[in-house]
Formats: structure tokens, C-alpha cells, sequence
């Protein structure tokens, strides 16, 4: 099976979003932000309830709520415009590159901008599908991304990798987030 379709910034960016949420460094740091202001404004507080200034304890503790309510909006936010940037500047010159992925019995062969790729199937770690894309991952740092909203028929080439999959004993993932 033959395909062809052409990747845009929006497809990368989905693609450094998914990488970088799975990241554990990146995990623990979003999750300490997000709970480390919550926890000092709890205590500022009760430190204010002690010296009986309940105004204050209420304004820190609605300051504690507003923060663990909204962060996770900025945060998500302030990532995406980042990352957006970052592809804008990394990936900018692949946008709108026509490109050519043949599945073969044994083997992928990729053709990109000129480039030529070859991977033999068993040689693949795991095969990701997300909402808006199929991540045929080589090793830690390289995968070959598709567009499924690119694709004339995704689910044939979802149902084909399933079976080369379990062919060659590669793992495949659906993950619901992106």
C-alpha cells in the first residue's frame, strides 16, 4: 500500500505536544507548579486565620483555588505557543513537502523532500495512533509521522499496520489524547 499526503505545522506541533507530555521530567515539573503555589497560598491562610485576619485567609485561599483552577489552561496554553515557535523554526522548510510512504510485506520505505528511508518492520518499536496521527516509531528520538486526516482511506492504513503488527510482534498503541 502506497500513500501520499503532505504535513503541516499543525500536524508537527501535534506531534512535539504528544512527545513532550510523555516526557517524565516534564510531567513532575507541570504537576509541581501546579500544586507548589496552591500549597503556600493554603498556608499563608491559615497562618492569617491564626492572627485572625480571616479577610486575608479567604483572599489566599480563593488566590490558592483560582491558581489550581486556571494554570492548567496557561500552562497548556503557554506550551502550545512555544512549541509552535519551535516548529515554526525546526520543521518550517518541510511544511507542504509532498510525501510518499510505501508498506511493503517486510519493510517501509519512505521518500521525503529527496530523501529516501528504509526500515524493515520488526526493526520498529511501536506503532502509536492518535486522534490526528500515526507514529511509527524507529527509535527514542525518530518516528515517522502520518497524517491521518491527510489520508484518503485512514482506516485501511490503521488496519493494515494492526496486521503488520502483529505480524512482526510490534506494539500498537491507541492513545484518545493527542
Amino acid at each position: 500500500m502506497i500513500i501520499n499526503f503532505q504535513l503541516d505545522q499543525e500536524d508537527f506541533l501535534q506531534y512535539q505536544l504528544y512527545m513532550v507530555a510523555q516526557m517524565p521530567k516534564i510531567k513532575s515539573s507541570r504537576r509541581r507548579k501546579r500544586w507548589t503555589f496552591p500549597i503556600i497560598f493554603t498556608l499563608f491562610g491559615f497562618i492569617f486565620l491564626t492572627i485572625h485576619k480571616s479577610y486575608l485567609a479567604f483572599a489566599a485561599w480563593f488566590l490558592a483555588l483560582l491558581w489550581f483552577s486556571f494554570y492548567p489552561i496557561f500552562n497548556r496554553k503557554k506550551y502550545r505557543k512555544f512549541y509552535a515557535n519551535f516548529v515554526e523554526e525546526h520543521y518550517g522548510s518541510r511544511f507542504g513537502k509532498d510525501i510518499s510512504i510505501d508498506f511493503r510485506e517486510d519493510k517501509i520505505i519512505g521518500r521525503d523532500n529527496g530523501f529516501e528511508l528504509k526500515v524493515r518492520f520488526k526493526e520498529l518499536e511501536e506503532i502509536l495512533e492518535l486522534p490526528t496521527l500515526l507514529l511509527l516509531k524507529i527509535n527514542a528520538q525518530q518516528h515517522i509521522i502520518i497524517a491521518k486526516n491527510k489520508l484518503e482511506d485512514p482506516r485501511s492504513l490503521v488496519e493494515l499496520l494492526i496486521n503488520l503488527a502483529e505480524k512482526w510482534q510490534v506494539p500498537f498503541k491507541v492513545s484518545v489524547s493527542g
